[in-house]
């Protein structure tokens, strides 16, 4: 489990200026959504928190995130959801389990969700994300993966780079918010 100070300590090593956002949920069309931000940005203006306003935030609770793309070094987040593809958190929760050395040897940093999904982040060489260096590089994960109907069952269900006009955001494992660090990496690798 990690801190506040040791995921805000982490971060502020592996990207320059990071800004650090505090995820309160929020209601979409979709319904409630706890990823939710719960107030409007956008790129051009991100809000500055304090760590003791984030450390509050955590403590009642919440989530902190950092953007993703060129607001924090080009930041590459690629989602991954086994429990949609695998039919249940109990197939997910295996298939992590058996393949720990798999996301190990990407050699970057990749954080579990609470429903046993996982996030690979990567840096991208340029402010423009070539998807053939992701893909090669991704392509440990689909050796002797699960098939569903011929398809890989675990594949990315998203990659976030640069969002427009509102960034896309990682959350960060932070004191009992379901998240962990997968691996024992912990830097981010440029592909």
């Amino acid at each position: 489990m990690s801190s506040v100070a040791e995921t805000l300590a982490l971060w502020r090593s592996l990207v320059k200026n990071p800004r650090f956002l505090i995820v309160y949920g929020e209601k979409f069309a979709s319904g409630y959504s706890d990823k939710g931000l719960g107030y409007a940005i956008d790129v051009d203006n991100l809000p500055t928190f304090t760590d003791e306003e984030l450390a509050r935030a955590v403590e009642s609770g919440k989530s902190i995130a950092i953007p993703t793309g060129r607001l924090s070094d080009n930041i590459v987040d690629i989602e991954f959801d086994p429990c949609e593809t695998l039919g249940s958190e109990i197939a997910a929760k295996k298939w992590l389990a058996e393949n720990l050395s798999r996301l190990e040897s990407l050699q970057t940093i990749v954080l579990r969700s609470p429903r046993f999904g996982f996030h690979v982040l990567a840096r991208s060489r340029s402010d423009s994300l070539d998807l053939s260096a992701v893909t090669d590089w991704l392509l440990i994960l689909a050796e002797d993966s699960p098939r569903i109907d011929g398809e890989l069952a675990i594949r990315p269900d998203v990659i976030h780079f640069n969002g427009s006009p509102r960034p896309h955001y990682v959350i960060l494992p932070s004191d009992g918010n379901g998240r962990e660090y997968l691996t024992k990496c912990r830097s981010v690798r440029t592909i």
